[in-house]
């Protein structure tokens, strides 16, 4: 368990680039996928990775734009904006 937070980093740092360059976007949606399971679990165990998880949920909204599914990323934002605030209260 000890190495999972440096992995679902590095996940995401990967799934960034892809989103960023527009290249690998079928690799970059695997690796944010693999991540958010990662920060998921990691998040029930120790609140500390939170925000992680939070920034992981937004690139895979991202890249679910980028390869053309739209509506399954404003699902993905909405449930971001719904945790969000009611974390905020």
């Amino acid at each position: 368990m000890r190495y999972l937070p440096r992995l679902a980093s590095s996940l995401y740092g990967y799934a960034r680039v892809c989103a960023q360059g527009g290249s690998d976007l079928d690799d970059g949606l695997a690796a944010v996928q693999k991540a958010l399971q990662i920060f998921e679990r990691l998040v029930e165990v120790d609140p500390t990775h939170t925000q992680q998880l939070y920034h992981t949920r937004r690139a895979y909204a991202d890249l679910l734009d980028a390869v053309g599914r739209g509506r399954e990323s404003a699902t993905v934002r909405r449930a971001i904006s719904r945790s969000w605030l009611s974390t905020d209260s």
